[in-house]
């Protein structure tokens, strides 16, 4: 086990565009070993839930992880590596619930709150998203430096895809430092032993001190350089459905 594939959602969630299949199917043909799922709270119950689960221990192409992303005052949690569901109504009580269950609680996409979380959050988390490589958050470079402002001693850097439909994949991986059997993957997340990585850049936590003010840059900058293909694509799409009707 070596690579895996962290927050990812299948047509169990309704914006999930892949049923756990096809999304085994997907990874495995990209390299990656596993798949750490992320499907909508909300969306979910106990019995599809269930369902999820006995689906993830069908797939054989690709280890599916199953887990689930819950919000709590607007900030979202995911719950991986649980296998039992949870609907405890308070933070302090889910999480304890989702570690009793040899889960890990991990903040996600925290580009989407300004890099400002309240303590009462972080508190309950095992884990930080410092590296979320879609495109409106961090892409799929490297992280963003101003995650590092809400990482403790004791929180550990972990990298997602926020993945929905076959469009959002990247390389952005959890990397293994050691082979891993399945049955120890979780393990090995809880231990920290793994780093962060995509096609190009590897880290253990988070980019060095002295890359940060250039990447802080890159990061300015970077949603503007879409502007340009994403008007052309557009125009092309408005294109194409014209010359259909």
């Amino acid at each position: 086990m070596r690579r895996i594939l962290a927050h990812a959602h299948t047509s169990y969630s309704r914006d999930g565009r892949c049923s756990p299949a096809r999304l085994a199917a997907l990874a495995a043909s990209h390299r990656f070993d596993a798949v750490l799922l992320s499907d909508h709270w909300e969306h979910l119950d106990e019995r599809s839930y269930a369902r999820l689960v006995a689906d993830c221990d069908a797939q054989r192409a690709c280890l599916l992880v199953p887990g689930y992303e819950r919000s709590w005052a607007g900030y979202h949690l995911c719950a991986y590596g649980v296998r039992s569901w949870s609907d405890a109504a308070d933070l302090t009580s889910w999480a304890s619930e989702v570690r009793d269950a040899r889960g890990l609680v991990c903040l996600v996409h925290p580009a989407r709150y300004g890099f400002s979380v309240p303590e009462s959050i972080l508190d309950a988390c095992d884990a930080v998203e410092v590296w979320n490589s879609k495109r409106p958050y961090d892409g799929g470079l490297a992280p963003h430096p101003d995650a590092a402002g809400l990482l403790g001693p004791d929180l550990l850097a972990m990298a997602g895809q926020d993945f929905h439909r076959r469009s959002d994949l990247t390389s952005v991986a959890l990397r293994m430092t050691a082979e891993t059997e399945p049955d120890e993957l979780m393990d090995e997340i809880r231990a920290g032993r793994f780093s962060i990585t995509s096609r190009w850049l590897r880290f253990e936590r988070l980019p060095p001190t002295r890359l940060r003010p250039l990447l802080r840059t890159w990061q300015a900058v970077r949603p503007a350089l879409w502007v340009v293909p994403l008007t052309v694509f557009r125009s092309l799409r408005r294109l194409v459905r014209r010359g259909r009707r």
